[in-house]
């Protein structure tokens, strides 16, 4: 007869189990975006708000495509909303707004200024202002300066009596006979 090779459970001393505790996430959530693609809410962390700011700069200086903050929000699928109050929420995001805002002037003015096809100082002015505060000033001041001008239009003249003198001729007047 064969003998079963069976385990002895009572000999096998019996493991202490631990409940584990949830680990913590790598990262906080502080937010959450509509995904475009599958228009579910997804969170989002501090981290990724820090990555999307450098991105911001980096495209705002490098990429030829992004112009704008509209064409930099289309491809990384934002919105204004969610933009300005992440930049009253988080310092650096407002800083990141404000360095892409200058890279987007210096690109756009350079294009509108030393372009292939000349100097286009239209565009510049129309175009600028709202990137630029030096662009802004300049055309405050000559908007201040053709106001202060059109109000200059139109003015009298009153003089007095002309004094009498060897220097100053009288008008002859003649008498037309007919």
């Amino acid at each position: 007869m064969k003998k079963s090779k069976c385990l002895d459970l009572t000999s096998v001393e019996k493991k202490e189990t631990k409940t584990l505790e949830p680990r913590p996430r790598p990262y906080k959530v502080v937010d959450q975006i509509r995904d475009g693609y599958s228009m579910r809410m997804k969170p989002i962390s501090e981290a990724y708000l820090q990555d999307l700011a450098i991105k911001l700069v980096t495209d705002a200086r490098k990429d030829p495509d992004i112009l704008s903050f509209e064409s930099f929000f289309d491809r990384y699928d934002l919105n204004w909303t969610s933009f300005d109050s992440w930049c009253k929420k988080y310092p650096f995001m407002a800083e990141g707004r404000e360095k892409a805002r200058l890279a987007f002037a210096s690109r756009i003015e350079n294009g509108l200024l030393k372009g292939k096809e000349g100097i286009k100082e239209k565009g510049a002015r129309d175009i600028l202002p709202a990137y630029s505060r030096t662009w802004k000033e300049r055309e405050d001041t000559v908007a201040a300066l053709n106001k202060k001008e059109e109000s200059k239009t139109s003015f009298t003249v009153h003089l007095g009596d002309l004094p009498s003198s060897d220097m100053v001729p009288y008008a002859i007047t003649r008498k037309i006979e007919e």
